[in-house]
């Protein structure tokens, strides 16, 4: 080593923010992870303008088709937290949709292949189910870890504890090992065009790339579906 700073393992074109002040300890995901954001943010802000009743454009026709079709979605799951769910489980299923395909466009990496970014939305996920439970039944949620029957509260309190921590980490691991084990296969595959069989231009990683937009969105509807199902569970007074 020469003593300088080391870049990120993983990098995008992004990379170049680490030349213009981007501290170099802060991972090529987390940049992208941001950009992600910026771009659903840019998105949200051009879909809503210019909206109109009478003759909506092909664009509005999408959005409103999309939302409803999230608002349908969150309904199924746990209608009594619509109000609450929709804009909250939508926001969370389209930023782990768009990072998943996003590692299929030449350049750049998908920011959930990281335990980083899948932990992080896991924790987040974790803490929004305990503020959903204690939200809507108060100091009464803390029942649920007791169980029935009551009396076998010390053996309950550990089973339940356990339960719950086990929940962030089933999320967090699902959707990092499958996206990231599905990147680490396409980079061996273009590997294996270029550097074995000496031709470039022969696109062994289309295949799987075409299948990793079917795996990334059950991904992501997955990580959404158990989020909003956790949560119905926390708001019940069963």
């Amino acid at each position: 080593m020469d003593g300088g700073a080391k870049l990120p393992e993983y990098q995008s074109w992004l990379a170049f923010l680490y030349k213009l002040g981007v501290p170099e300890w802060i991972p090529d995901t987390c940049l992208l992870f941001v950009f992600v954001v910026l771009c659903l943010c840019i998105f949200a802000i051009f879909a809503g303008r210019n909206l109109s009743l009478r003759q909506p454009g092909k664009l509005q026709i999408f959005v409103e088709w999309m939302v409803q079709s999230l608002s349908d979605f969150v309904e199924s799951i746990c209608p009594s937290e619509k109000k609450i769910l929709t804009p909250v489980l939508s926001a969370l299923f389209l930023f782990i949709l768009c990072s998943n395909y996003i590692g299929n466009i030449p350049g750049f990496i998908s920011p959930t292949k990281s335990p980083l970014t899948t932990g992080t939305l896991a924790v987040m996920a974790f803490i929004f189910i305990q503020f959903m439970g204690f939200y809507r039944q108060g100091f009464k949620y803390l029942m649920h870890f007791v169980g029935e029957p009551v009396w076998l509260f010390p053996i309950n309190i550990p089973i339940h504890i356990m339960g719950e921590v086990a929940k962030p980490i089933s999320l967090c691991c699902r959707l990092y090992g499958n996206i990231y084990g599905e990147e680490m296969v396409v980079t061996v595959l273009i590997f294996l065009a270029i550097g074995v069989l000496k031709a470039p231009w022969l696109p062994l990683q289309l295949p799987l790339q075409f299948l990793g937009l079917l795996t990334g969105f059950i991904q992501a509807f997955v990580f959404t579906l158990l989020v909003g199902i956790y949560v119905s569970m926390a708001v019940s007074h069963e």
